[in-house]
């Protein structure tokens, strides 16, 4: 997906890559580490600051 998503906005402002699947999240920055990524979960998680910086997400997204 991280592929496709390179090629299709090839030239113009990137997609943010969002998902609540921390594995997806971490196979689009191996693939394509350019793209923003962002990580949504369904509860909060006390170590959202390390799992974002880890990630290098640029969003976080929680519901209470």
């Amino acid at each position: 997906m991280a592929l496709e998503a390179r090629e299709l906005w090839q030239g113009m402002t990137p997609p943010l890559l969002s998902s609540f699947d921390v594995d997806a999240l971490e196979a689009a920055q191996e693939a394509v580490p350019e793209l923003p990524r962002g990580l949504l979960l369904d509860e909060w998680r006390n170590d959202w600051r390390e799992l974002t910086a880890r990630l290098g997400c640029v969003l976080y997204s929680s519901q209470p």
